[in-house]
């Protein structure tokens, strides 16, 4: 077809040609029909049976010009640290999937490094996902297994497992969602990772999202380190986030540095404009002046 015009039926029927196969349903499904798998998998050790579990369920819309996606679904676990996987076909609503070991395995994920365009939620065993966040080779399964200790971020284990991830862990956005996560969970026992991350991290969507979990654990302690990064970090969305931690944490006592920031410069203004909508927020009439001369 060099130099002429193709549809993509031609793309499919060349890639038939060559494969031997039939693509009409994966082309139909994946091209024309509407919507993406959205799949819940419940990820289980039975102790008594000694036996990883896995169970996959399509929950995404489906009728009669939605039939359910074909999905073949990586299962990757690591026993006594040796790395072993499977593949499951989801064909259909549900697929189960399950193996017998000497003991709980370190680790298990599904679709580890995230090569299947489907929206994930994950039931999972907590020591599993603590063990994947730490362990996993692959970095997306680190930060699928990170996002699945959502509901588990008051439990001591838990947040030392997240404590290490946001301080050892290869991935910026392991690193990054670990810390979000610790906003939600006790001031004192994650203060210190915290404030570590935001004055050592490399990476600075790192320091700014733990710079906005200070803020959310409304950590008084942290203010003088939150000032010195929001006037002196090199990124902009770092001192970004620190002026609204410090907002968060101390409102009445933030005017100061506010108008401070009006003046400072930053692309497209965006300091300023941050430091315009938290005046806004404080809603104090001496201000008035200076937001009216700024929208002008």
């Amino acid at each position: 077809h060099l130099h002429q015009s193709v549809e993509t039926a031609d793309l499919r029927s060349a890639m038939e040609q060559v494969s031997g196969q039939s693509l009409r349903g994966y082309f139909r499904r994946w091209l024309r029909q509407p919507g993406m798998p959205r799949v819940v998998a419940k990820i289980r050790w039975d102790r008594r049976a000694k036996r990883a579990r896995v169970k996959l369920t399509q929950k995404q819309k489906v009728d009669g010009q939605r039939p359910y996606f074909s999905l073949p679904v990586e299962i990757a676990y690591a026993i006594d640290g040796k790395v072993k996987r499977a593949v499951v076909q989801l064909n259909s609503k549900h697929a189960t999937w399950s193996v017998t070991l000497p003991h709980r395995p370190d680790w298990l994920m599904v679709d580890p490094r995230m090569k299947l365009l489907a929206g994930w939620k994950l039931k999972a065993d907590v020591e599993l996902m603590r063990g994947a966040a730490t362990s996993a080779p692959h970095p997306d399964a680190r930060l699928r297994a990170v996002r699945a200790l959502r509901g588990s971020v008051g439990r001591d284990p838990v947040i030392q497992t997240l404590l290490s991830v946001v301080k050892t862990d290869a991935s910026r956005h392991v690193r990054a969602a670990a810390a979000r996560l610790l906003g939600a969970a006790p001031r004192e026992s994650v203060r210190g990772g915290l404030q570590s991350a935001l004055r050592q991290d490399k990476e600075a969507v790192v320091r700014r999202t733990a710079a906005a979990a200070l803020g959310q654990l409304q950590d008084r302690a942290s203010l003088k380190l939150l000032n010195k990064s929001a006037r002196k970090d090199g990124s902009n969305a770092v001192r970004e986030a620190s002026l609204r931690a410090i907002f968060a944490i101390d409102r009445n006592r933030t005017r100061p540095l506010l108008l401070e920031a009006v003046r400072w410069k930053s692309w497209r203004d965006r300091l300023a404009n941050s430091a315009l909508m938290l005046l806004a927020r404080l809603a104090d009439p001496r201000d008035l002046s200076l937001i009216w001369a700024a929208s002008e």
